[in-house]
């Protein structure tokens, strides 16, 4: 029973329910045990009223037969009792008197006042069934040859169990007043000593949303002090490392720009003038054959074609790897050029739109190019892997107005294609997420993924942007 209890406490989330519950067990076992021992000195109570009425009356038996023996008294009057009942208490009670040969010579029986709260049916049914006829007392009147027979002092079962359920309900009743007395006492001194937790458990919550900069207070009570104390240490040591990679995610994006910088430098300078010389050469060959080596000069023009359109891609890869510097020319108009290079290539399977704020601003070089390159993955993946007809690239500014004005931007990438990828929250691997996540890391953003109308596919970056700073004119 105990470990049903305490099982069943345990999937309590309120700590001062569970504490009440177990309480409130403890209590009813103290009412069952109270209820137990005022049967038991009911039951006592009952046997010793017997035992001393049958002595008392006995006694006068006694004191007859003494002064019938002296012929102070009567024969006929014996048994003579009526002397001394009136001043027992014998309520449900009976007195008889049998002879020798064990035949009735005189009984009396005191019934209960008709005001008495009569027990119920299943407590007398219960009281009858293991207590029965137990509490009679029994004595001998007179001795030997003048011996007289044997006193009984029975007592009505009823009239015990009413007695015996008016103790148990008076007994039950003060048990449960203290108890909820006691449980209410402790209901308010948790209630008070726990009030923190709930400072605390909102702490934890902002810890679980990503806020570490958040510190817990100090508490008086011990227990919540160290969860306290350990929380803000753990915070603070999660702090540091998500810190830290941000730092490491910031090198590592700008040594990706750099490598590809470097590489769109190496493949201009390598590929692209030999390209550029093999068309030129292929074309002064195509010329110069073109009469007296028709064949040749075919082939040649083949061979031209050939390195001119890997010079074209070859342009394409280099805008991609090394597009206009986004601080030259504007975020803004490298977006636009983004969006129409991706027109010019898919139209008209995927139509691309840009939406943009009247004015971007200024933002750092940093911030400008994590921006460009989110948008230039998102419309990749858009196109390679959600087979979208339709792409809509929006960026916008978000202010919050509070104690400190919270300025953030906004871009969102929406699309109609296939988001079938997208399963409970995860976004399959290998869909070139990982870069977005870095660099949105190293801007201090958040990323989010949503599955639209349609069965397309959402995908929001907010990260915050510097406050512009006033312009100070010098009169």
């Amino acid at each position: 029973m105990l470990q049903w209890i305490t099982r069943w406490s345990r999937k309590l989330t309120d700590l001062k329910a569970a504490l009440l519950l177990r309480i409130a067990f403890v209590s009813a076992g103290c009412l069952v045990a109270a209820a137990l021992y005022a049967v038991h000195e009911a039951r006592q109570e009952e046997i010793e009223r017997a035992a001393a009425a049958v002595d008392i009356i006995g006694r006068q038996l006694d004191m007859q037969l003494l002064r019938i023996s002296t012929q102070i008294d009567t024969e006929k009057r014996f048994p003579d009792w009526d002397t001394v009942i009136d001043d027992l208490s014998l309520a449900g009670q009976c007195i008889e008197l049998h002879s020798p040969a064990g035949e009735l010579v005189r009984s009396h029986c005191v019934g209960t006042p008709a005001a008495g709260a009569a027990a119920p049916r299943w407590f007398v049914w219960v009281w009858e069934r293991f207590y029965g006829d137990s509490a009679a007392a029994k004595r001998h009147v007179g001795e030997g040859a003048n011996s007289r027979g044997t006193l009984v002092v029975t007592s009505t079962q009823s009239a015990v169990a009413s007695r015996a359920w008016k103790q148990v309900r008076q007994l039950t009743v003060f048990t449960a007043l203290i108890a909820l007395v006691l449980a209410s006492l402790v209901y308010l001194a948790l209630a008070r000593a726990l009030k923190p937790a709930d400072q605390l458990i909102g702490g934890l919550e902002q810890m679980t949303a990503g806020n570490f900069s958040m510190r817990l207070p100090s508490f008086r009570l011990k227990e919540l002090d160290h969860i306290s104390k350990a929380s803000n240490a753990l915070a603070a040591k999660i702090e540091a490392m998500l810190d830290e990679r941000n730092h490491l995610t910031q090198r590592l994006v700008v040594a990706q720009e750099e490598e590809r910088r470097e590489l769109a430098r190496e493949l201009h300078d390598e590929y692209g003038q030999n390209l550029a010389a093999i068309t030129a050469l292929a074309a002064s060959m195509e010329k110069s054959l073109e009469v007296s080596e028709p064949d040749i000069a075919s082939e040649a023009s083949s061979v031209g074609r050939i390195a001119g359109g890997m010079l074209h891609s070859l342009r394409g890869t280099l805008r991609r790897l090394r597009p206009a510097d986004v601080d030259e020319i504007g975020l803004d108009e490298a977006l636009r050029q983004l969006v129409s290079v991706w027109n010019s290539r898919r139209r008209p399977a995927t139509q691309f739109a840009l939406h943009l704020p009247e004015e971007i601003g200024p933002l750092p070089p940093a911030t400008a190019m994590h921006v460009f390159r989110i948008a230039q993955e998102g419309l990749t993946n858009a196109v390679r892997h959600a087979e979208a007809s339709k792409v809509d690239l929006r960026l916008e500014h978000i202010i919050s107005a509070g104690a400190v004005e919270d300025r953030r931007m906004r871009l969102t990438i929406e699309d109609d294609g296939k988001a079938s990828r997208l399963a409970s929250g995860k976004l399959s691997p290998g869909m070139g997420l990982s870069n977005m996540r870095e660099r949105v890391d190293a801007l201090g953003g958040t990323i989010d993924f949503q599955l639209v109308a349609g069965g397309g596919l959402r995908v929001q970056v907010t990260i915050p942007t510097p406050a512009p700073v006033p312009e100070v004119r010098l009169s």
